[in-house]
């Protein structure tokens, strides 16, 4: 998975389609490394998330369209 990081992300949302290999980590380290980003929206994810979006920061939100 590569490492995004952008520090002045100019957008506080990223929408991701059909990421199926997308773990927790990654979406953590989108957090961590872009820390204007506020909103991720995964399409299509073969990982259930459920635990992060419970656990991620308050200001953050995790939604997930659809999982397998």
């Amino acid at each position: 998975m590569p490492d995004v990081q952008h520090e002045f992300l100019d957008r506080r949302q990223i929408l991701l389609s059909f990421c199926v290999n997308l773990r927790e980590s990654a979406v953590a380290g989108l957090f961590d490394n872009c820390p204007r980003l506020r909103y991720v929206e995964i399409a299509v994810c073969m990982f259930d998330m459920t635990k992060f979006q419970r656990t991620c920061r308050p200001e953050c939100t995790v939604v997930v369209n659809f999982d397998f």
